[in-house]
């Protein structure tokens, strides 16, 4: 009989449960959100299958089954550029899975239940890839499981079962004897995190934008992979793309690893030789080690190879792949977990789980110091003026009236709110001419380079105008805007404009009420925005001279386009070279024409 007495000796695989015919095991959740067996004495028959299934129990022999000591290595992607952006790392999972199902076989991994809890599934329909791809960070319930993989391997069919090492290595033990026809797959596991605290940061979200989630994406590329980034999407049709740096839910595993179950800071199924055919993960090692291609900062798959089985099946999947051989070395650069534990932090769990199912916004105020405004070192701002006079040098060059406009705006003017020694400064480049006037104001959250040039020869002339009352500010990272712009801020304006990609050459803004502009939005060549048709008047009913112009987070405007008053543009949609646009653009498409209308649904990019 089964019997947890320290929570350690538990990874909560769940195979006692499947393994007992009698129905005497059944699991209970304590107040972090972990499962363990409960054996209910009456049903028991002491016949010893929880035991012998128990990988933990079983740990010794982990390493005794067999398996290379030092693996075959590879960086690879997969060839589809949509199962790229839409997979973790580089997509192998997906490779993998579709040589299965080409098989006529069937693929096992983790997939969201409608309560964003998480569960096992064995699929037989391609169509279920998308939603077995992509890793979900918490842990899987495995219910039943077992069972339904031990049947499905009865077919003869090939099958593929994708978990955390534990979880394979639980597999193994529960199926007794080896399947020609089974592929275990294992990925690199930090730790299993806790779906409690995984619920309550789904609360957390839906608090904030008052709707249900309805997507969500742990790991998504459109800022870049290496930005970790995570994709959430509302009900209420909002999209919210979170920068690794900025999301709660990833710096609090960073500061808090108690987050984890504890069996993890214990883990006997780390490094090499492993159960599973197949181990997949991030690749993180230097972009030197491997080509360009590669990479491209749109995720790379380190695939290990454990055993001859998995070596054959590999070869059955690379047509579908580019591929490199690497050192075991590059391979684990950087997957620390790989072949270590987790260590404890200084807090203290019982704690830190009291605090959690208090609330998460709690959690978030303690164990979160990054996320509190802190006090800038002198050593800092240091950096930050060394900086700035870079910067203004390199715009500035021996032109000497330049110099004197970048020293004026950033020191001298009262319109201009800015800190050199916070990071936040006007860069003004030669041929810019800059007129702010006694009641307008330039708001810097973040730097503005106005009129940065490709050409340095060029003497094409970049404005800005704010006129009394109105407002420029510049928040969400440095904003670079290419030669050739006019930037006019009418009487009592506001425009916002959100820094990290900036605009092309040629960029037109008029703003007579009031355009916000999101984080992250890149302006191709000669774009023009505007709020408002210039005081000229229509006999149409319901024609307004101005209205409001919102352009959300992650917004791509392309070669000439226009976009009209009254628009607003959701998050991740772009908008095609010339088009116009008038109204509402939904996320994550592609539009075109005059007036632009949706051609692609369900598009991602990445500058």
């Amino acid at each position: 009989m089964i019997q947890i007495k320290n929570k350690i000796e538990c990874c909560g695989c769940n195979a006692c449960g499947d393994v007992c015919a009698h129905g005497a095991i059944t699991f209970k959740t304590d107040k972090e959100g972990f499962w363990y067996p409960e054996v209910d004495a009456s049903k028991c028959k002491d016949c010893g299958l929880c035991e012998k299934v128990c990988p933990v129990l079983n740990r010794d022999d982990y390493k005794k089954q067999g398996g290379f000591k030092v693996p075959q290595t590879y960086a690879l992607i997969h060839k589809n550029i949509e199962v790229r952006f839409d997979s973790t790392s580089g997509g192998a999972f997906s490779a993998l899975a579709e040589e299965v199902y080409k098989q006529g076989g069937y693929v096992g991994g983790a997939i969201y239940n409608e309560d964003w809890s998480v569960s096992q599934f064995l699929s037989s329909s391609k169509s279920d890839l998308p939603k077995l791809r992509s890793s979900k960070y918490l842990q899987s319930h495995l219910d039943g499981f077992y069972k339904v993989v031990k049947e499905a391997l009865q077919t003869g069919k090939p099958v593929l079962v994708c978990g955390s090492p534990c979880q394979m290595a639980a597999m193994y033990r529960y199926l007794r004897k080896p399947y020609e026809n089974l592929i275990l797959v294992d990925f690199i596991c930090r730790g299993i995190a806790s779906p409690l605290y995984f619920r309550k940061w789904i609360d957390y979200l839906e608090k904030k934008h008052n709707s249900k989630v309805v997507f969500y994406k742990a790991k998504c590329k459109e800022y870049g992979w290496r930005s970790l980034s995570t994709r959430v999407e509302y009900a209420n049709k909002e999209v919210d793309i979170i920068h690794g740096d900025e999301s709660a839910w990833l710096k609090m595993q960073d500061y808090v690893s108690e987050i984890c179950r504890p069996s993890c800071f214990e883990c006997p199924f780390k490094g090499f030789p492993r159960t599973s055919d197949i181990t997949i993960g991030d690749l993180w090692a230097s972009q030197d080690n491997i080509p360009q291609y590669l990479d491209e900062n749109l995720g790379t798959s380190a695939v290990f190879i454990n055993t001859e089985k998995g070596a054959t099946f590999l070869r059955s999947c690379l047509k579908k792949t580019e591929y490199q051989e690497v050192s075991y070395d590059v391979a684990s650069q950087g997957n620390y977990c790989l072949e270590n534990s987790l260590y404890h932090t200084a807090h203290n769990r019982d704690e830190f789980y009291n605090d959690l199912n208090e609330s998460f916004e709690k959690c978030v105020d303690k164990y979160i110091p990054s996320f509190q405004k802190k006090q800038l070192s002198a050593k800092k701002k240091l950096k930050n003026i060394v900086r700035f006079l870079r910067a203004a040098k390199k715009a500035s060059g021996w032109s000497i009236s330049t110099w004197f406009k970048n020293i004026k705006y950033n020191l001298f003017s009262k319109n201009v709110k800015n800190s050199i020694l916070e990071g936040r400064y006007f860069i003004i480049n030669k041929y810019c001419t800059i007129q702010i006037s006694p009641k307008g104001q330039l708001v810097l959250e973040s730097p503005l380079f106005f009129g940065v040039k490709r050409v340095k020869g060029s003497t094409l002339d970049s404005r800005l105008l704010i006129e009394d009352g109105g407002v420029l500010k510049i928040f969400g990272g440095n904003y670079p805007m290419g030669y050739g712009a006019d930037i006019e801020v009418f009487k009592n304006a506001t425009l916002e404009l959100g820094g990290g990609i900036g605009s092309n050459i040629g960029l037109t803004i008029v703003c007579g009420d009031k355009i916000t502009i999101g984080k992250n939005t890149g302006c191709g060549r000669n774009v023009t925005i505007r709020d408002n048709n210039g005081g000229h008047y229509v006999s149409i009913r319901g024609y307004k001279n101005s209205s409001p112009v919102v352009i959300k987070d992650h917004v791509w405007l392309t070669e000439s386009c226009t976009i009209m008053p009254g628009s607003i543009i959701e998050t991740g949609a772009i908008v095609s070279a010339r088009s116009v646009v008038h109204g509402h653009i939904p996320s994550s498409c592609i539009v075109s024409g005059d007036p632009a209308k949706v051609v692609e649904n369900n598009v991602y990019w990445k500058e």
